[in-house]
């Protein structure tokens, strides 16, 4: 992650209350052992990681090592998904939520004054109870962000309180 990208990052956190509304806004994601690239059904699927982007959210996967050779396939997973990326702690800084499977993340986390979540506990729904994300049999069920394009009577000229079902979509 460039020096650039990582401030981006930091004045996209810095929002006051906007950002309490918005908890949690900037969630790291460890890679081994927390996101599951290879949907072997350990870990969190990359799935999750494209739908928080997809609600707003501000995901990065921190990792020891980032551009070493041993990183390639995480690099390349990254950069086809558009998911930011680093190996600089600092950016524990500005997060609000650290996901990862060791007791050393977790120090980490502590560390940094920020959220801790295992692995094996996160669960989208309790981090985002009121956006009410559910992605079952390759569906995915949310609340309307954009404008509304319902069948309800009336006008949708903004957000309305729809419930939309789609297709989970890859972004190429």
């Amino acid at each position: 992650m460039s020096d650039s990208e990582l401030q981006r990052l930091i004045d996209q956190t810095n929002k006051g209350s906007e950002k309490a509304k918005d908890f949690p806004h900037t969630i790291i994601f460890d890679w081994n052992g927390t996101v599951d690239a290879r949907n072997t059904g350990v870990g969190i699927p990359l799935k999750t990681l494209k739908t928080l982007i997809s609600l707003g959210k501000n995901v990065v996967v921190f990792t020891s090592s980032a551009d070493a050779d041993r990183k390639l396939f995480m690099r390349k997973i990254c950069q086809e998904n558009n998911i930011p990326y680093t190996d600089n702690e600092d950016i524990l800084d500005y997060a609000d939520m650290f996901v990862a499977d060791k007791d050393s993340d977790e120090r980490k986390a502590g560390k940094h004054g920020i959220n801790f979540v295992r692995t094996w506990d996160f669960d989208l729904e309790k981090t985002l109870p009121d956006v009410k994300v559910k992605i079952a049999k390759g569906r995915e069920i949310h609340e309307q962000k954009e404008l509304c394009t319902c069948k309800h009577p009336g006008p949708h000229t903004e957000a309305c309180d729809c419930i939309v079902s789609h297709p989970v979509t890859e972004k190429p």
